[in-house]
C-alpha cells in the first residue's frame, strides 16, 4: 500500500492576503469586544442586581420615546414641547464645538440648566421640565443630549461608581473622546479622564445600549 502525501503550495501573494484577512478578523473581533471605562472585567447582567438592570432597560425605553418626541416638536413652541426646545438650544451650541470642547459645552450646560435636588429614574426630557435632580438625573439629560449632538453610542456610557472620600454611590457619563474616556459629572465642570477620576471612583456598573455590566473589583 503506498502512502501519497499532497503537498499544496501557496502563492506568497496568497500568503499575505490570507494574514490581511486574519489580521481583518481579529481587528474586528476586538473592536466588537466591549470597552469600558476604568478598566478591569466586567460581567453582562441579567434581571436582578438590586433592580440596576431593569431600571436601565426601562430608562432606555423612555429615551426612544424621548427621541421620538424631539422629532414631533422640532421648530414647535407649544408648552409641550418646551423642555426639547431646552435640549435644542443647548445642542445647537454645542454643535459649534468639537471633540473634548462640545462634551466640556454640554457638560457646563446641564450642570448650570439643573438644581441639585433628590431625583428619581425620570426620562431626560421629564428631568429637562422638572429642572432639578440627583446625580442620575444629570447624566441621563447629558447623555440624550450628547446622542442629539451627534455623539455615537458605542462611544457614550453612564458609569456607576462608588465615591471613596465621600462613600456614596454617584452616577457619571462617560465619553470616549479619542481613543480615551473622559468624565462628565454635575459635581464640577472640569473634564477628567477615567484613569484620573479612579482615584475617587470606584466604578461598579456601566449602563450602555447593550445593557448593564458590573465590575468585577478586585479582592480587598
Amino acid at each position: 500500500m503506498r502512502v501519497i502525501t499532497l503537498i499544496i503550495t501557496v502563492p506568497a501573494a496568497g500568503i499575505i492576503a490570507i494574514g490581511a484577512l486574519l489580521l481583518a478578523f481579529t481587528a474586528e473581533l476586538h473592536a466588537a469586544l466591549p470597552h469600558d471605562p476604568f478598566g478591569g472585567n466586567n460581567v453582562l447582567l441579567h434581571d436582578g442586581a438590586g433592580g440596576v438592570t431593569a431600571k436601565w432597560r426601562d430608562e432606555l425605553a423612555r429615551i426612544a420615546t424621548d427621541q421620538e418626541a424631539v422629532k414631533a416638536c422640532t421648530g414647535d413652541a407649544l408648552s409641550d414641547c418646551r423642555a426639547v426646545l431646552k435640549l435644542i438650544a443647548i445642542v445647537e451650541e454645542a454643535r459649534g464645538y468639537r471633540g473634548r470642547a462640545l462634551l466640556g459645552h454640554i457638560n457646563r450646560a446641564i450642570n448650570l440648566l439643573l438644581r441639585p435636588a433628590p431625583g428619581a429614574w425620570l426620562s431626560p426630557l421629564d428631568v429637562l421640565r422638572s429642572g432639578t435632580g440627583d446625580c442620575k438625573d444629570y447624566a441621563f439629560a447629558k447623555y440624550f443630549a450628547l446622542r442629539q449632538a451627534g455623539i455615537t453610542p458605542e462611544r457614550l456610557r453612564l458609569v456607576i461608581v462608588h465615591n471613596k472620600r465621600r462613600a456614596q454611590d454617584h452616577m457619571v457619563v462617560a465619553a470616549d473622546e479619542g481613543g480615551g474616556w473622559l468624565i462628565l459629572d454635575n459635581r464640577t465642570m472640569a473634564l477628567v479622564t477615567d484613569v484620573e477620576a479612579s482615584a475617587v471612583y470606584l466604578p461598579l456598573f456601566v449602563l450602555d445600549g447593550s445593557g448593564t455590566r458590573r465590575y468585577i473589583l478586585p479582592a480587598s
